[in-house]
């Protein structure tokens, strides 16, 4: 653009450096987002249009970028950004986790829970469920490197041995790789420890 059109009037006493710096500032900044395909696109259609020996108005570049984005699909490189596979599934299992706590939230173990006051809190029913839920969610998503909070299967917590522990976890991920859904079991053992814990 500085090689092909003249600058505008205001902007004719700076020198090389100081007028790409201005270039950069007022065009760079207002086209920063579009993909470099949509922009050498409008830059084409706008230069073979343009009449005038001072620079293009950087807010009909704009507009042509977006007619461009809307015909072609060609979208902004910043919501464009292509997903990684662990992006998508992060999103997933954390939405399929939620989904469910909510639901569970309106059963009849939860409306009790809340009633006696053990369902919120860092040992509570709702955060009991929202691990297990979360577990579950990441295997059916496809998540590679599944962590979890290991109190929310009984260790050092409401009295399940170590080998208890890991087998409950066996179980979820089982449950989840199976039945391809989530299913939070909540047994008489861990209700009667959180009922004594209020």
């Amino acid at each position: 653009m500085l090689k092909l059109y003249q600058p505008p009037h205001h902007l004719k006493t700076l020198s090389g450096s100081e007028l790409m710096n201005v270039a950069t500032e007022l065009y760079g900044n207002a086209l920063t987002g579009f993909s470099q395909a949509a922009l050498q696109e409008a830059w084409q259609s706008v230069i073979s249009q343009h009449n005038g020996w001072g620079w293009p108005a950087v807010g009909e570049i704009v507009k042509v970028c977006r007619e461009i984005i809307g015909k072609s699909n060609v979208v902004l490189s910043k919501s464009s950004a292509k997903k990684h596979p662990w992006e998508s599934a992060d999103e997933k299992w954390r939405k399929l986790a939620a989904d469910y706590v909510h639901k569970f939230s309106r059963s009849s173990i939860a409306i009790q829970a809340k009633a006696e006051g053990w369902y919120f809190g860092i040992n509570g029913l709702c955060n009991y469920v929202k691990e297990h839920a979360s577990l579950q969610a990441k295997v059916i998503s496809g998540c590679r490197n599944i962590g979890w909070n290991g109190w929310a299967w009984g260790y050092n917590s409401w009295g399940a041995e170590e080998d208890n522990y890991q087998e409950n976890i066996k179980r979820d991920i089982d449950v989840a790789r199976t039945a391809i859904e989530i299913h939070v079991n909540v047994s008489d053992d861990v209700i009667a420890w959180m009922r004594s814990r209020v």
